[in-house]
């Protein structure tokens, strides 16, 4: 999540002390858990009702994170066009989510979670990512975008030269 005020941009990273420090006069609002759960519980149904529609199941991590994985069959599909296929599953869960809950949401579609969660934050807050090459998609990303890679993990990475996933790559077998 990115938050602006008065020319000051503020990542999700962020400690609240310190958004507060930059922007004095940052409106903060309070969750309503109560709403929160219930539109959760309500796009776990969605997301539950694809699981059932392709054979497979969902995983929910979080109030705001689930992982579906789907099974579909060439039949299923017209043509040759498997990630068209599967863009076109992603915008219907989106839509339906808006439908039932008037929140949007962001979908990533990968060959595993860690591909499907990256796809989901760079499109973030509302649309869908297909990754169809994962070399291309990982292609210079900064480490710290990779979940558990927090701030104190990239200083230690740093004085190696290793900032991001081609520093990486460029180990070799000595990664």
């Amino acid at each position: 999540m990115q938050l602006y005020c008065k020319n000051v941009w503020f990542m999700n990273e962020m400690f609240l002390g310190d958004a507060i420090q930059l922007c004095p006069d940052l409106l903060l609002l309070h969750y309503d858990f109560e709403c929160f759960e219930e539109v959760s519980a309500v796009v776990a149904e969605v997301l539950h009702e694809y699981a059932g529609k392709y054979n497979r199941y969902v995983e929910v991590v979080s109030c705001d994170e689930a992982y579906v994985e789907i099974y579909v069959e060439p039949e299923d599909y017209t043509g040759n066009d498997i990630y068209g296929f599967l863009y076109s599953i992603a915008e219907e869960i989106r839509k339906d989510i808006f439908k039932h809950t008037e929140c949007t949401a962001s979908v990533g579609v990968g060959q595993n979670k860690l591909l499907a969660k990256l796809g989901a934050e760079r499109v973030k807050p509302d649309a869908c990512c297909v990754v169809k090459d994962w070399r291309h998609f990982l292609d210079g990303l900064s480490l710290r975008k990779i979940p558990d890679v927090g701030y104190k993990f990239q200083k230690k990475l740093e004085p190696h030269g290793i900032t991001d996933v081609n520093n990486v790559w460029d180990l070799g077998d000595e990664a």
